[in-house]
């Protein structure tokens, strides 16, 4: 799993959340591995490239954030073509996940088994591994 993020504190905890020793609520149901850790979208596709990670946690502002001026669909665009089988977006903004992850799915032209979108660490632990949980539970 390739884990980018502006923010190293934010991709520190995921790492610890999701491969440490925590409840399982927070980890996903298989072992997982974190290969490589971006701050920029640019890093995140050379990474990409190189390790080729079945699943990318992306922070979907990490574009504009870092100053590469990749907008989020375009990112997720080179991500599954430099291989990466499934790319979870990770916000904490609800506004963000309910309005634009249909236009980024469209514009990456990527379909929902290939483009999640969670705001919280037990639903991002399922989305890594393709399943889906009820928010309520």
């Amino acid at each position: 799993m390739l884990l980018a993020d502006s923010q190293p504190v934010r991709r520190y905890g995921l790492k610890e959340l999701l491969q440490g020793e925590h409840p399982d609520r927070w980890r996903p149901s298989v072992p997982v591995k974190v290969v490589g850790e971006a701050r920029t979208g640019d890093g995140a596709l050379r990474l990409a490239s190189e390790l080729g990670p079945d699943v990318a946690v992306v922070d979907p502002a990490i574009g504009e954030a870092a100053g590469d001026g990749c907008s989020p669909a375009s990112l997720v665009l080179a991500l599954r073509l430099a291989g990466v089988g499934r790319v979870v977006l990770f916000a904490d903004e609800e506004d963000f996940m309910r309005a634009d992850i249909e236009q980024i799915r469209k514009d990456s032209g990527a379909d929902a088994a290939a483009v999640e979108a969670s705001r919280d660490v037990a639903e991002l632990a399922n989305a890594i591994v393709g399943t889906r949980i009820d928010s309520a539970t």
